[in-house]
């Protein structure tokens, strides 16, 4: 089951100065609760409309995620993506700094326009034989830039 994890629509300055139109920050000591070993966690982050497209994407973290006192737990991925391909934007991106860690990434391949409404998710990967509660320190902020292209019309229209 998929937990729900707001995303923040960025304001007209941040728009400006970043590009993207949309935060959403996973943040291990809040976010990631499962405590079953082997077991992703999905996080339901927003819904497109019809006719919106996704230009690009960014995950970067601050700082990686890490369990302090187990340095074999090696291995957390990160995949964003939406409701009929969950690694539609990033694909089991390593995010444990105990591995090879990945602390910026870009997909700037536009996706859609999407002809009716879908989820867009984001899903956390644990490692066997460690649960992603187990991780005391990370966060990861995704940036998404949508251009809803129905928003512009209608203000257009007016």
């Amino acid at each position: 089951m998929a937990t729900q994890l707001n995303s923040r629509p960025l304001t007209t300055n941040e728009q400006a100065a970043s590009g993207y139109t949309h935060e959403i920050t996973i943040v291990n000591t809040k976010d990631l609760t499962e405590t079953t070993v082997n077991t992703s966690m999905v996080f339901n982050l927003f819904k497109t409309v019809a006719g919106d497209v996704i230009e690009k994407a960014a995950l970067h973290l601050m700082p990686p995620f890490k369990a302090s006192g187990d340095a074999a737990f090696n291995s957390t991925t990160i995949s964003v993506g939406d409701e009929d391909l969950a690694t539609r934007f990033f694909s089991a991106v390593q995010v444990n700094e105990n591995g090879a860690e990945v602390i910026d990434s870009f997909e700037n391949t536009a996706f859609g326009p999407y002809a009716a409404v879908k989820q867009i998710t984001a899903t956390v990967n644990s490692m066997a034989a460690k649960a992603l509660a187990s991780l005391d320190t990370g966060k990861a902020i995704i940036l998404i830039k949508v251009n809803r292209a129905s928003k512009e019309l209608e203000a257009g229209a007016a």
